[in-house]
């Protein structure tokens, strides 16, 4: 009896330690890009040009769902993305009571650096 218990004790430890090193294995890793930069820019109305505040912003990396970054704009239609890795992205930015703009194409070169994107939207 008490070597049925030893066994079965035995191999609860080992499953359980089994799917612990297996979890851990599935944790997202952080972005430790070296190359790593910016995209930020602004979106608007296209007719007055006022500013957009809380506008929905995203950034997306190919077509995989875990490769997007989101932010809304401030009160001065601002946004920014910082640490961001090198490579191509789609930038979209969506607002109620406008319509939704064209996916724009951003590249984060070696240097890190890319100039400020204007956007701007139609209402309605």
């Amino acid at each position: 009896m008490t070597s049925l218990f030893s066994s079965l004790l035995l191999t609860g430890t080992l499953l359980s330690a089994t799917t612990l090193a297996a979890a851990q294995s599935f944790v997202a890793p952080t972005s430790t890009a070296k190359n790593a930069g910016t995209v930020a820019g602004t979106v608007a109305d296209s007719a007055s040009r006022a500013a957009l505040p809380f506008a929905t912003v995203v950034l997306r990396q190919g077509p995989d769902p875990k490769n997007v970054l989101s932010t809304i704009t401030d009160e001065r239609g601002a946004f920014s993305f910082s640490g961001v890795a090198t490579g191509q992205y789609a930038l979209e930015v969506r607002y109620l009571g406008y319509q939704a703009a064209q996916p724009v194409a951003v590249t984060i070169a070696a240097t890190g650096t890319n100039a400020p994107v204007q956007l701007t939207l139609v209402p309605e």
